[in-house]
């Protein structure tokens, strides 16, 4: 498992050795930076939901929105340059990720979950939550399944490629799972809740951010030589 770790870590560091992937991610990241610091601004003075990371169509999101959008495309031109279909093994899962960001897709569902679930239980034994967990489970058993596929099949560079992108994948799914839980445990103290849901938003704009530059100029997936993106 230390091996595995490891490996993981040595594809995100080689990447973040090129010079423009250094920049464009900072640039990313500043932008993440300038939306916390509004949203801390936020909280405590303007009360704007327009400006708050946890505002469904905020600025926050459309950031993220944007981001995410990019990362879809940007595997695809993965994909492209390397003359290869294996990049397309991850498109699925941030599809998946950027319409349940749009659409709300594991709330709405977890909703409907809780509600089956609880015709055939106790009607207090299973919450949204617990509906929004197994939507997400469930979803993401499924997602990966194509590029755990890809990678066993795939070539040293694709898989050092998929390594680093799923390294990334995992701390996203940290921040909207692991962390969303520990938010929503603590809702109900509204320094926590402030704390926890400004940590949550954070950690996954910072984190799509890192997501969008190594996709755009990280390693490619099959092709040594393949052309970088200008």
């Amino acid at each position: 498992m230390k091996d595995v770790v490891g490996r993981w870590f040595e594809s995100v560091a080689a990447a973040g050795c090129e010079p423009r992937l250094r920049r464009f991610t900072a640039a990313l990241l500043v932008i993440d930076l300038a939306l916390v610091a509004v949203h801390v601004v936020n909280l405590r003075w303007i009360r704007n939901e327009t400006l708050s990371l946890e505002t469904d169509r905020g600025l926050g999101e459309l950031f993220q929105h944007l981001k995410l959008a990019a990362a879809c495309v940007l595997i695809v031109r993965q994909a492209r340059q390397g003359a290869s279909s294996r990049c397309l093994a991850w498109l699925p899962l941030y599809v998946y990720f950027l319409l349940d960001d749009v659409l709300g897709i594991h709330e709405r569902g977890g909703e409907l979950v809780a509600e089956l679930l609880s015709r055939w239980s106790s009607p207090d034994r299973f919450d949204q939550w617990h509906g929004e967990l197994a939507v997400s489970a469930g979803a993401g058993v499924c997602l990966v399944l194509a590029p755990w596929r890809a990678y066993r099949s795939g070539s040293g560079q694709f898989r050092r490629f998929s390594r680093a992108l799923a390294l990334l994948t995992l701390v996203l799914v940290f921040f909207g799972v692991v962390v969303d839980a520990l938010h929503a445990l603590v809702q109900d103290d509204a320094l926590f809740d402030a704390l926890f849901g400004t940590f949550e938003e954070a950690g996954e704009l910072a984190t799509t951010s890192l997501i969008a530059g190594y996709l755009a100029l990280g390693p490619n997936s099959d092709a040594p030589h393949a052309r970088r993106l200008p």
